[in-house]
């Protein structure tokens, strides 16, 4: 066995492959309450209630948890849950760290999305805090080295906590805690007579790479949670999203019936017998047809008549009128919401109540809200709006926007006591799923998901990179470096990874476009487009037509990400497709970059035939298929 994790005397301990390579060693397990404190492991407390399991997934993994029996007599109030607490050795200086918020960070009260430095750091330079992005992280951290392989702790349940590490060092020794983290109320609340469970943790080795380790990870999960992915009709659907590539007079925001139907019938015609849906965006709402807003209107579009959500100057029959027309033309109906509020309008007015409550007299920024999902109204009306959009209405999609503030940051207070945020969240994303019609689908967006397999559970697909917008250059690359990160993640159908539309840009070149089209092909599992279907150039039209049909059902991904330093966006892809496997190399830079082709390749982009050393231009893209 490469991975033995057992307790003894000395505490906790957990070794890697043979020798003394990578160990944990000298840890306890302890949860704080109002009521005093417990420790499991070592020492320890013998009559002790809290207790420590372990279970044996396969020779390099490990299940292990803590349970904790009341028997007190009272009402315990969890105050902290350490799984780990205890000494990292790994001698050697080739041990990486990885973990996505060695990337980048979101806070909505520390400047929203910021780089935090590179993909990966040397283990014994690594310090801080990992765990708390608001942005739906991945819930693990790898520590990766080229001769001893890929260590993964991570966690195969997220019911109510999420994972949190602590890397610091304490008398020239690397102290490494992991603690299971909530928000939304000060404390978990255990009655007499009732057993506490943690969220069940693993730790995985494998003598390969990081992605080789996320693999084996997706397997575990694979044999006990069955996510929405696996069947959804968005592993063959082409998507049309009527916000990127909008250059009308009002921006992405400009649309109306007739916009979206003239792209429904154009749809239907690219789409070639594919599934195909249109997913009109931001815009649709009541008061759109003015100039743009400052804010995004959500359940407040619905208050106090859900059916008359929309702006009747832009759709003057209506949004069922409109998801039937859709259906005529020979696509589905698809639309985007939030739950986001603004506090201007009358919903806010006569329900001041229904706000969610920040610490500390902080406010969201105004005039945008969110409401408060333990209260049993807030559920009820949120789950109005749903009925709304897909039974009344129609609709069979849901692009769900602007959601995570509501479970994720942690200054909330709600102002039920019973439910942490991540119990909210899956309350909140089950409501949901239950009224998405069979081959529809739920595709959750921002806050951008940084690699959470859980909220797969209920949704279809997530975006992960941020918006293309016009597809400017400086976007392209924007966009390109998140999915580079955010593609590791994702690992064929736990959770569809959808990075984006592509489109045609006017504003970039031909190579630009296809360079783009390339990455979020096989940067992701998801295929959307945009901008006007009706009046396409012929190369734009080559474009979306070539990428439509290189679209099939796919598997597992794999890009350069880990293959030297700076190499940010990755420039060589991978993705196994119904189709054949798609390959691709990609050229950032502003000067050619020399590709050695050990054997002929087809270039899908312009039917060219390459072989031996290819300079491959600045900004460009070769895309091949391996069948």
């Amino acid at each position: 066995m490469n991975c033995e994790f057992f307790c003894s005397g000395s505490g906790i301990q957990c070794r890697i492959g043979t020798g003394d390579a990578f160990q944990l060693h000298g840890g306890s397990a302890s949860i704080d309450s109002n009521h005093g404190s417990w420790s499991s492991g070592g020492q320890g407390q013998p009559d002790s209630p809290l207790r420590l399991h372990q279970r044996r997934l396969s020779a390099g993994a490990v299940e292990f948890w803590c349970t904790l029996r009341n028997d007190s007599g009272k009402r315990l109030q969890l105050r902290q849950i350490s799984i780990f607490d205890g000494l990292l050795q790994a001698p050697s200086a080739a041990w990486q760290v990885f973990h996505g918020e060695l990337f980048k960070r979101e806070e909505y009260f520390g400047g929203y999305s910021y780089f935090t430095g590179d993909t990966m750091q040397a283990l014994h330079q690594t310090s801080g805090c990992f765990g708390l992005s608001e942005d739906l992280v991945f819930p693990g951290i790898f520590f990766t080295h080229p001769d001893y392989g890929t260590v993964l702790m991570s966690v195969l349940t997220q019911e109510r906590c999420k994972p949190v590490w602590t890397l610091k060092r304490r008398s020239g020794q690397l102290c490494l805690t992991a603690l299971e983290s909530w928000c939304g109320i000060p404390s978990i609340p255990l009655p007499d007579g009732q057993t506490f469970s943690s969220e069940r943790w693993v730790i995985l080795h494998t003598p390969g790479d990081i992605h080789t380790a996320m693999q084996q990870y997706h397997k575990l999960l694979a044999r006990r949670l069955d996510f929405a992915g696996r069947q959804s009709i968005l592993r063959e659907a082409i998507l049309w999203g009527s916000w990127n590539y909008n250059c009308r007079p009002r921006g992405h925001c400009d649309i109306d019936h007739a916009y979206i139907l003239g792209n429904a019938q154009a749809l239907q015609k690219l789409a070639a017998g594919k599934p195909a849906f249109v997913m009109i965006d931001d815009g649709y709402q009541r008061g759109c047809s003015n100039a743009r807003t400052t804010s995004f209107h959500g359940l407040d579009n619905f208050f106090p008549n859900p059916t008359d959500g929309c702006d009747h100057a832009l759709f003057p029959q209506g949004m069922q009128a409109m998801a039937s027309d859709i259906r005529k033309a020979g696509v589905r109906p698809a639309i985007w919401s939030t739950p986001i509020i603004r506090t201007d309008t009358e919903l806010a007015r006569r329900h001041p109540e229904w706000l969610l409550r920040l610490a500390g007299g902080r406010e969201f920024i105004r005039p945008t809200s969110w409401l408060d999902y333990s209260l049993p109204e807030v559920r009820e009306h949120t789950r109005r709006c749903w009925q709304t959009i897909f039974r009344d209405w129609g609709y069979d999609g849901l692009k769900l926007d602007f959601w995570t503030e509501m479970f994720e940051v942690p200054d909330i207070r709600y102002q039920k006591q019973d439910k942490t945020g991540i119990e909210l969240r899956n309350l909140f994303l089950s409501d949901v799923a239950e009224f998405v019609p069979e081959q529809g689908y739920l595709l959750t967006c921002c806050n951008t998901n940084a690699g959470n397999p859980f909220v797969g559970r209920w949704s279809h697909g997530a975006r992960t990179s941020i918006d293309i917008g016009n597809g400017s250059w400086s976007e392209v690359m924007r966009s390109a470096q998140w999915q580079s990160v955010a593609a590791t993640f994702y690992q064929g159908d736990a959770h569809l990874c959808d990075a984006d539309s592509f489109g045609w840009a006017e504003n970039i070149s031909r190579r630009e476009n296809e360079t783009w089209a390339t990455l979020a092909l096989l940067g992701g599992s998801i295929c959307e487009i945009g901008g006007d279907l009706t009046r396409l150039s012929p190369d734009a039209e080559k474009l979306l037509r070539t990428g439509t049909e290189l679209f099939a059902p796919r598997g597992k991904g794999w890009n350069s990400l880990f293959q030297g330093l700076g190499n940010l966006p990755a420039g060589h892809w991978r993705m196994e497709s119904a189709q054949g496997d798609l390959e691709a190399w990609i050229n950032w830079q502003s000067f050619p970059k020399a590709l050695n082709l050990k054997q002929p390749v087809h270039n899908l982009w312009t039917g060219e035939t390459l072989s031996g050393t290819y300079l491959l231009p600045p900004h460009a893209a070769l895309l091949t298929r391996h069948n």
